[in-house]
């Protein structure tokens, strides 16, 4: 019996590197960095029984990894190979990282390796307590809790989700050339040139405002 289930994708999680790795096929046509598959996973038995050319190229060319992304992830972060994980786990893994050094040293791969469901109960047919786990897991959801652990888990990975080398603390905005800057200075010398006329108007204005008093002057003697 499925109480319940959560849409969850296996990713590639990727170290911040010069290659770009977007799907398994960039994986495996790239020769620079090695990969991994966790043994005993869900995911290892995919990429092991399927036709798929792609998919058993990766199998074949992999190495194993024990344990998931989670438990391997300092040597994802240095570089050490890409890993295909769950996604919550990889996304786990970033969160930690930007946490301990507010850098971005992973990211993950734009195309999903497979959507599954997981998070399920399963148990005995007609098992007596089964609507009680349901209510339980109903009132959970509705509720919000379950997408709060989640979003506590993952708070502060949004920054990693940034294209490689965009994110906050791998680059700096980059400089501003003049070429940029030559319709502030256009402004700036128009405002200067237009204070100017009208400052030498409102000093003939006052010259001109004496000259016809002081002309007045004299006729009215």
């Amino acid at each position: 019996m499925t109480s319940y289930g959560g849409i969850l994708t296996a990713m590639l999680t990727v170290p911040t590197f010069r290659i770009p790795i977007d799907s398994v096929e960039d994986m495996v046509r790239q020769t620079k960095i090695p990969w991994r598959l966790e043994v005993g996973s869900f995911m290892y038995q995919l990429f092991r029984d399927s036709e798929n050319e792609i998919y058993k190229k990766a199998y074949l060319g992999s190495g194993a990894m024990q344990g998931g992304c989670w438990t391997n992830k300092d040597e994802i972060r240095n570089g050490d190979y890409v890993a295909v994980c769950i996604k919550i786990m990889a996304l786990s893994a970033m969160a930690w990282d930007f946490g301990e050094t507010g850098k971005c040293h992973m990211y993950l791969a734009k195309q999903p390796v497979y959507q599954m469901n997981l998070g399920v109960m399963i148990m005995q047919k007609n098992f007596i307590y089964r609507e009680h786990f349901d209510d339980i897991i109903l009132r959970l959801q509705e509720a919000g809790i379950f997408s709060k652990w989640l979003v506590d888990e993952i708070r502060n990975v949004s920054q990693c989700l940034l294209p490689p080398g965009s994110d906050m603390g791998e680059a700096l905005p980059p400089a501003l050339p003049l070429d940029s800057l030559y319709g502030t200075f256009l402004l700036l010398l128009g405002g200067l040139v237009i204070s100017g006329v009208a400052f030498v108007l409102e000093l003939l204005s006052e010259r001109f405002s004496l000259s016809c008093k002081e002309s007045g002057d004299q006729f009215g003697h």
